[in-house]
């Protein structure tokens, strides 16, 4: 389908700033390229993905505010640097996503990128063998879901608030994390944080569950500040 800004291969080093695109397939859409910034602009009412990273490298998506479409921002088959800065970083931060009809962000078969200090309304997916994936200091309010890692591999989450939401704050299935430290998920219509019997922290402490309907934690219990886990059998 028709995108509103599109870049492809090989283009690096490209920039994308302060559109207002409304409408179309993919609001903006990069294709196989490297080392671009899409950043501050406005995406309203795409048909089916506002911001849509394709095959990319080394990409910085930040800034951006995402009104009603079927998904967010959707990267697939996309790499970076497993830090949130330098050389070959991949980088989405400060994005701002409103109600999705799906996704606010989805990520499927991404290797060491970053997410820091997002704001959504719509729940936040990793999926699909992705790998070394940072998220940190991001917020979800008031989505059917909160986090949802299925079938990856999570290098650190840090900091980051689910709340009020129609399901689970934190959900893993079938998916581990290294470092699972400083998170809040309070007020869920379900669980607080979930993992499936395939699903395990290495780290799992200072995170706060409070309120939630079923269960604050499912699957894994918060026992000591050294950072011991027990998951249910």
């Amino acid at each position: 389908g028709n995108s509103g800004v599109y870049v492809s291969q090989p283009v690096t080093g490209f920039v994308i700033k302060n559109f207002n695109v409304e409408g179309f397939h993919n609001g903006i859409k990069a294709y196989g390229t490297q080392s671009g910034t899409i950043t501050g602009n406005t995406v309203s009412s795409p048909d089916t993905i506002a911001i849509n990273a394709y095959g990319a490298r080394a990409l910085k998506i930040t800034d951006n505010t995402i009104s009603n479409s079927h998904t967010g921002i959707l990267m697939y088959n996309v790499n970076g640097n497993k830090e949130c800065s330098g050389d070959g970083s991949f980088v989405v931060s400060g994005n701002n996503v409103g109600t999705m009809g799906s996704a606010g962000m989805r990520s499927l078969n991404a290797n060491g990128i970053c997410f820091s200090n997002n704001t959504l309304e719509s729940y936040f997916s990793i999926e699909f063998d992705s790998k070394d994936v940072i998220i940190k200091n991001n917020q979800i309010t008031g989505s059917g879901n909160g986090y949802d890692i299925g079938s990856s591999s999570i290098l650190s989450m840090t900091d980051n608030t689910s709340n009020n939401n129609l399901y689970n704050g934190f959900r893993f299935t079938d998916s581990n994390v290294i470092t699972m430290t400083g998170n809040t998920a309070n007020s869920n219509s379900m669980n607080g944080f979930t993992f499936n019997e395939n699903s395990y922290a290495s780290v799992f402490t200072g995170n706060t569950a409070t309120g939630n309907t079923l269960n604050n934690f499912d699957g894994i219990s918060e026992t000591s500040s050294a950072g011991i886990v027990t998951v249910d059998s």
